[in-house]
Order: C-alpha cells, then structure tokens, then sequence
C-alpha cells in the first residue's frame, strides 16, 4: 500500500507505523464508507482505536488515518 503525505503525518503523531495501518485494512474490526465512497477500516494503531480511509477510486492509497470518536 502507499500513503499520501496526511496519513504518514496522522501516523507519526499517534506513534503508529505503516504495518499497523497495513494491518487494520486486512483485518478491520468494523467497516464504514465516508460521504465520498472512500472505505474506513476500523482497528488499533499503537494502541488507539483508528479509522484507516482507504481511497475508492485506488484501493492501494491510504488517504488518512484519524482517532474513532473524533467529531
């Protein structure tokens, strides 16, 4: 997978790593889509509960990665 600049910088934050992320998308815990029709895949990145935003139209980009619960 490859990630745009936004979700390596999310990643760095939360101290999570590429594998992690990686790790959400292939074994989610839940399963959304956003208004865009991109996929959130529900998991854990160094501890934290996160969405992954996975791009629609390129299923191999990783648009985000942002904490469940943000609002």
């Amino acid at each position: 997978m490859r990630f745009k600049r936004h979700a390596k910088n999310k990643l760095r934050r939360i101290k999570g790593t590429w594998q992690e992320a990686e790790s959400v998308v292939a074994n989610p815990i839940g399963k959304d889509f956003d208004d865009s029709g991109n996929a959130l895949y529900l998991g854990f990145v160094a501890g934290i509960a996160v969405w992954v935003v996975v791009a629609d139209d390129d299923p191999e980009v990783v648009i985000t990665v942002f904490k469940e619960g943000r609002g």
